[in-house]
């Protein structure tokens, strides 16, 4: 119970949103840390990033993508993507350059702003 005392229920971390402009990336990319939940076959750090360069939030275009410090690998069996090759190849040189800090934030080791701080753009 918290304070006022109401039951949480739901997990208090909600994903944090890397724009384009922060990124150098031409999609928005979304990470969630580890809070203990997640199961099944995406039991592994991983980001997700919008299937689209549209800066309006489009949940159902959100494709999760390892965070591997070599080879980042597409969670979706049969993507076929709506973004050019060359901006998936890009997403995955941003997370090999970004796997340290990234993988901070994953393992709750430091909080949103100092992420936002850290991360390097291409």
């Amino acid at each position: 119970m918290n304070k006022f005392s109401i039951p949480i229920t739901e997990p208090l971390n909600e994903m944090a949103r890397i724009s384009q402009i922060k990124s150098g990336l031409p999609m928005i990319v979304w990470l969630n840390p580890d809070d203990g939940t997640n199961t099944g076959k995406h039991n592994m750090p991983m980001i997700k990033f919008q299937d689209n360069t549209n800066t309006r939030i489009i949940p159902k275009d959100m494709i999760p993508i390892s965070i591997h410090h070599t080879n980042p690998t597409i969670l979706v069996k049969n993507y076929t993507p709506n973004l050019p090759t060359s901006a998936i190849n890009q997403l995955k040189r941003w997370i090999i350059k970004n796997y340290s800090i990234l993988m901070d934030y994953w393992n709750n080791e430091i909080f949103e702003d100092e992420l936002i701080a850290t991360l390097k753009s291409l």
